[in-house]
């Protein structure tokens, strides 16, 4: 169970996907929860990702995702993929 904090932040990166395409930076996120450094979301981050809240890409400044987002988009893409190769043997067998 996320604390108020957490779920904060987590609700921020799914906002960020949505609205961007993208997750927020950390740095983007600390200015965003007013937290004085960037090290507060970073660690908030880490347990998040300890408890499997979260996925990270090292070496990304929008490395975090959030686990159970990135299912639902996969399986949007394989409804959307399943849909697509339906319609063309329709269109083919015409």
């Amino acid at each position: 169970m996320l604390d108020d904090t957490k779920k904060a932040v987590y609700d921020l990166i799914c906002e960020g996907i949505l609205k961007y395409g993208c997750p927020p930076t950390v740095r983007e996120m600390s200015k965003a929860m007013k937290f004085s450094s960037p090290s507060g979301v970073v660690n908030h981050l880490k347990i998040m990702v300890r408890d499997g809240y979260l996925s990270h890409t090292d070496k990304s400044a929008r490395g975090y995702f959030p686990i159970d987002f990135m299912k639902r988009v996969k399986e949007s893409l394989r409804i959307t993929q399943d849909i697509s190769t339906e319609d063309l043997e329709k269109h083919a067998k015409l």
